[in-house]
């Protein structure tokens, strides 16, 4: 669905939400742009047989220690308490205390969900790093003995790799045989939904 086609009460939900994360975004960088490291940076770690990788928002670096910010557009809304608990916020950390520790660096890991100006720093779990590191080993291992199935979620509409996944084929290319339309051949239904 096009912004075009959206009615007039849900352009102006939308247009709101939007302008109120630009203004907290905006407000955010005028008190931290002069501590502004790095933007958009790309991290890859060696673990293991593995290469684990993800990419920085921004870096900001204070005089002995730097900080991670991760700008969070969606509707979710989590605070520094159950932060610990978000399974993907703690494979951000592994990589990034990897990464850190391997140049040794303090580091802070921060997430700034926009929507509601909430600013959340992560405290790490030592029980929820050693689930996350079993998990990333029981992942590779299956993807290495191919026995890995992959399965549709909630996260595909954030992949990067939705034009080659198999799973989504019907979506994307549709099945003449069958008479059935591509209904997403350039994102998912996740972000047409969005």
């Amino acid at each position: 669905m096009k912004f075009e086609d959206l009615t007039e009460e849900d352009k102006k939900f939308y247009e709101k939400r939007v302008r109120t994360m630009l203004e907290n975004f905006y407000n955010w960088y005028l008190q931290n742009k002069d501590k502004v490291y790095d933007v958009d940076q790309e991290i890859v770690v060696k673990y293991k047989d593995m290469k684990l990788g993800l990419r920085c928002d921004c870096i900001l670096k204070y005089d002995d220690v730097y900080e991670v910010v991760d700008f969070v557009t969606s509707k979710r809304n989590i605070t520094s308490e159950f932060l610990t608990y978000d399974y993907i916020t703690n494979f951000q950390y592994f990589v990034l205390e990897k990464f850190f520790d391997e140049n040794k660096k303090k580091f802070k890991f921060i997430k700034l969900f926009l929507l509601y100006n909430n600013y959340a720093e992560f405290v790490k779990d030592y029980f929820m790093q050693k689930e996350i590191e079993k998990k990333i080993i029981e992942i590779y291992d299956e993807l290495k003995t191919k026995e890995f199935v992959a399965h549709k979620g909630p996260l595909c509409g954030w992949c990067g790799y939705y034009d080659i996944c198999p799973l989504w084929k019907i979506e994307r290319e549709g099945d003449e045989k069958k008479g059935v339309p591509a209904v997403a051949p350039e994102t998912t239904l996740f972000r047409i939904a969005r």
